[in-house]
């Protein structure tokens, strides 16, 4: 069982549990944020958080947005699989993106009603061609996604000299093993600073 929740990037000069937003969530899931659920820092304070379970929206991105004045965004991470992100900056540039496109495709493709052997089905060739129709949709939408998001990397003083075609072949590419993986290279193919030593 993979992991599913938020991963909640944004700039903050203190442990993102302790930001004002956080404040809302119960006080267990604000706990186990503080204990273990923020990966090392990067340069400049810009942070990650990994928040299990349902509790973030895209009214709390703003809120965030509004409270670091600096750009941010959120991965919605299904059973770390997929990482849906939605990105927000000040002057209120917005941008989202599926990470992981193939394994999503395949998760938003039902059987037709009646279906008895699922998987049988998905291995046929109508099975594959719903599949293949699926992921040509997203793979439309990565050229338009790639240029949101470097925009937005730009407000936040990042992306200079990163080029469209390099986050095209990020925005395509499958984890190793989780999808959470990826949310850390699309912040790396951004230009964003390194993860700074333990």
């Amino acid at each position: 069982m993979g992991f599913s929740g938020t991963l909640v990037f944004c700039r903050s000069e203190r442990p993102l549990a302790q930001a004002p937003v956080f404040g809302g969530l119960p006080q267990e899931v604000r706990d186990e944020t503080a204990g273990h659920g923020e990966w090392r820092p990067r340069a400049g304070g810009w942070r990650t958080a990994q928040v299990g379970g349902d509790w973030w929206d895209e009214a709390m991105l703003r809120d965030l947005v509004r409270w670091s004045g600096a750009p941010a965004c959120l991965g919605f991470v299904f059973d770390s699989d997929v990482v849906y992100v939605v990105g927000l900056s000040p002057s209120g540039r917005e941008w989202s993106v599926t990470l992981n496109p193939k394994a999503a495709a395949a998760l938003q493709v039902d059987p037709p009603a009646g279906t008895a052997d699922a998987l049988g089905w998905f291995a046929s060739p109508q099975g594959r061609e719903a599949v293949a129709r699926r992921l040509a949709t997203f793979e439309a939408e990565v050229p338009e996604a790639a240029r949101d998001v470097l925009a937005w990397a730009a407000e936040a003083g990042f992306g200079a000299g990163v080029e469209v075609a390099a986050v095209e072949r990020m925005l395509r590419s499958e984890p190793e093993v989780f999808a959470e993986e990826l949310f850390a290279d699309l912040v790396d193919v951004l230009g964003f600073p390194a993860v700074q030593a333990a």
